[in-house]
């Protein structure tokens, strides 16, 4: 078996490895769990406990990787403040607001690389479908 045959098999073994890692690690809570309420621990204590460890852990991980909760909490308000149709039109113009963005500072996407300021206008292949898209949305909202 060589490298890639054995690198194959380990992702198809991945998942059932991270749900054998997970209920391990719900056994080591629950047994320590038994032994803090054995020693008198109050458990609404232990509980908090856990809830401000978990906090401490995960905070800077949602900090770092998380970056797009402030578009949502965005986009949760104006669900509050408009309706649903409006936020998903705009939602959805999302893609062409990008696309003009990009055309107006002549970003233009070859592959998997960008090319900035080019001189030549490259970008008219995707301009039918975006702005097919663009009207589709501003079309699809109706009060």
């Amino acid at each position: 078996m060589g490298p890639i045959e054995m690198c194959e098999a380990l992702k198809a073994v991945k998942p059932v490895m991270e749900m054998v890692v997970v209920q391990i690690a719900y056994a080591g809570m629950n047994i320590f769990y038994k032994l803090a309420a054995n020693d008198g621990m109050n458990l609404r204590v232990l509980v908090a406990y856990r809830m401000m460890f978990a906090t401490v852990f995960i905070a800077p991980l949602a900090l770092i990787f998380e970056r797009g909760l402030f578009a949502q909490n965005l986009y949760k308000e104006s669900l509050y403040l408009t309706s649903a149709s409006f936020a998903s039109a705009i939602t959805n113009l999302i893609p062409a607001v990008t696309f003009v963005l990009a055309v107006s500072f002549r970003i233009v996407i070859k592959g998997h690389q960008i090319h900035l300021h080019q001189q030549k206008a490259t970008a008219k292949a995707p301009l039918s479908p975006s702005v097919d898209g663009l009207l589709g949305a501003l079309s699809g909202q109706r009060e």
